[in-house]
């Protein structure tokens, strides 16, 4: 089928624009964009899509991008510790064909991810009245004077967001600007002042970050990842023994396992954590921080237990390929 035959509309000529109403055959369109639903479909072959990760940007339509039978697809993940938020740019302005249901030209706003749960918020379209968008779904209204999205920022609550824009069309608007901007939600899954659990989260984010970095042999990777999963099994171990304070001869070396991480240890963990994309250095600094306070004193094949990991990263370093070229043979 191709993509003016998936468009056809049939029935009554309703909206501002005259349009002819959607068939009820074409109503599953309404429920989620097009390229979400059928990726291969010619409309979805196009530049107008993206996978964003940064903490802020925006999606940005004008009259050059507004073209028949377009459709587009974006999404953005940020941090787990983060949520997004969104609104249209006011000075941009709002112009998208006004359907009383969204059901011609519109504008998707779901939370989740594609292949996992999603949620949605609104279906734009128009506007109907004035200059303010207008939600198809009639979830997102005006309430004095005030229109979320538009006149206040929206809390999707998540994440990650779904942007989808799907074109019919004959009706070339002017478009919009979408900003989204993402800020911490307040809560962690991880208690970074227990030495337990951050150590656990830093080890988890470190075998994340050599899975990405490149050697020229397979071999000499597996070589580092299998050190460094060593000696931070046995630093794991090294804390969750730590006989400090009990009269242990042992451990006299190591902090006391009851004494929290200290404030400036936690952040360099929180960053880590909070960050889009950290790098291989930021989790092993944290990690070589975290081990500094609590077994800094203590000695492992005659180096301490910082100086250990630091000096097999800056290994590490020298052996792997450098600013991202493949370098294998």
């Amino acid at each position: 089928m191709s993509g003016s035959e998936q468009w056809k509309r049939s029935g009554k000529r309703q909206g501002k624009h005259g349009r002819t109403d959607v068939s009820k055959n074409d109503r599953w369109i309404w429920d989620f964009p097009l390229c979400m639903t059928v990726p291969t479909n010619p409309s979805c072959d196009n530049e107008c899509k993206g996978d964003f990760t940064t903490d802020s940007g925006s999606i940005v339509i004008r009259t050059k991008d507004y073209k028949d039978y377009q459709s587009c697809l974006w999404t953005i993940k940020v941090s787990p510790n983060k949520k997004l938020l969104f609104n249209f740019d006011q000075k941009a302005g709002f112009d998208v064909e006004y359907h009383s249901k969204c059901g011609y030209d519109r504008i998707h706003i779901f939370s989740g991810s594609i292949d996992g749960e999603h949620k949605r918020h609104a279906r734009w379209c128009g506007p109907k009245d004035g200059n303010k968008p207008f939600d198809g779904t009639g979830m997102i209204k005006e309430t004095d004077g005030v229109l979320p999205f538009w006149d206040e920022a929206y809390d999707i609550g998540s994440n990650q967001a779904i942007i989808g824009f799907d074109v019919d069309q004959k009706f070339v608007g002017g478009g919009f600007t979408l900003r989204w901007n993402a800020v911490p939600n307040g809560e962690y899954d991880i208690d970074f002042n227990n030495v337990y659990e951050a150590h656990q989260y830093l080890d988890e984010a470190l075998n994340k970050q050599m899975v990405q970095i490149l050697f020229a042999k397979d071999k000499v990777k597996s070589k580092y990842q299998s050190k460094i999963s060593k000696l931070l099994g046995k630093s794991k171990r090294a804390i969750q023994n730590n006989r400090a304070g009990t009269g242990s001869k042992k451990r006299r070396c190591a902090k006391p396992e009851d004494e929290t991480v200290t404030p400036n240890v936690v952040q360099m963990i929180k960053d880590v954590y909070d960050a889009s994309t950290s790098t291989f250095d930021q989790v092993t600094g944290a990690m070589v921080a975290l081990l500094d306070e609590y077994l800094g004193q203590c000695k492992v094949a005659s180096s301490s237990w910082p100086d250990k990991l630091q000096k097999l990263t800056n290994e590490l370093a020298q052996d792997s390929c450098q600013n991202g070229e493949d370098c294998r043979e």
